[in-house]
């Protein structure tokens, strides 16, 4: 069962790393929005993003326990490209205590920029408990 703590929803000054990331300026307004996202009560991502208002509007009135950034992201902005990159990470403190593990533990941290329509939509941080996951890849030719 997937539940969702809302930890942070609202908008913000971009700052320099992050307007760079969404071809903006310094300082210009973006939503920022913090989730845990909970597999039958256990978290099991830390999702940190910050969105295009431009391109998402009404985003923060929306209620996050329903459904997802990226679901009111493909309405409106439809996801034309897309860059990730996953590596592995230390927890901080408030990682930590929000995804219930101990600091420094191993987190696989997913970081992806979303592109519609030449305008960058969101950057996103996404952290995994590290012991919670398990990758696997199957392909044929």
């Amino acid at each position: 069962v997937h539940g969702t703590r809302v930890c942070e929803v609202r908008s913000v000054k971009a700052s320099a790393d992050t307007a760079t990331a969404m071809r903006l300026r310094k300082g210009a307004p973006v939503f920022h929005v913090r989730l845990v996202h909970l597999e039958n009560g256990v978290p099991i991502q830390l999702e940190d993003r910050h969105v295009n208002p431009a391109l998402a509007p009404g985003l923060l009135e929306r209620d996050f326990t329903l459904e997802t950034p990226s679901h009111v992201l493909f309405e409106h902005a439809p996801l034309t490209e897309a860059e990730q990159v996953v590596e592995a990470v230390l927890a901080d403190a408030d990682q930590a205590a929000l995804l219930d593990v101990a600091v420094g533990s191993a987190l696989l941290m997913v970081s992806r920029r979303t592109v519609s329509q030449g305008a960058v939509a969101s950057v996103a941080r996404l952290y995994h408990p590290g012991g919670r996951y398990r990758l696997i890849g199957r392909f044929s030719v």
